[in-house]
């Protein structure tokens, strides 16, 4: 129902609790009411951004731990999907910004890059303290999660 009519980055669906959350390119989120067949989803819950002009870069999703990364260039937002309430933000370090985040299995880090940094750089949620910083031999693409591990993929594909 945002009027902007962002587009939608992300679909969450909670079964249990029969509700859908719905994330737009902004870091905007509706919550939706779904547990009825027949009538058309009631909307429970909005958050909205109207003051932060940047796109989301990244997302990051644990049914586990009821987390939800939201990245953008100057912040890493972290979301309790239990509730829906804001957990914390972290500012990317001054004249620099964020272009990806994921958390740790455990939940209690999230790894983050940084444009033309050559650093994987560890944040301790609970602390907001970087805690790490790892260095690449050549700045970092991406991070991928698979399983227990999170890989850093280089621009060369290494």
């Amino acid at each position: 129902s945002n009027s902007n009519h962002s587009a939608v980055t992300l679909i969450i669906l909670h079964e249990e609790k029969q509700e859908m959350a719905c994330i737009d390119r902004t870091g905007s989120i509706a919550i939706w009411d779904v547990a009825d067949k027949i009538q058309t989803p009631k909307l429970i819950k909005e958050t909205f951004n109207p003051d932060d002009p940047y796109d989301i870069l990244s997302t990051d999703y644990s049914r586990d731990i009821c987390s939800l990364l939201l990245c953008q260039p100057h912040k890493v937002t972290l979301w309790d999907t239990c509730d829906w309430e804001l957990w914390d933000q972290f500012l990317a370090p001054q004249g620099r910004a964020f272009t990806q985040a994921v958390l740790s299995m455990d939940g209690h880090f999230f790894l983050a890059l940084l444009d033309s940094c050559t650093f994987v750089l560890v944040w301790r949620i609970s602390t907001g303290e970087c805690v790490f910083s790892l260095e690449t031999f050549t700045p970092p693409h991406t991070l991928l999660r698979l399983g227990s591990d999170i890989i850093c993929i280089s621009q060369d594909g290494c």
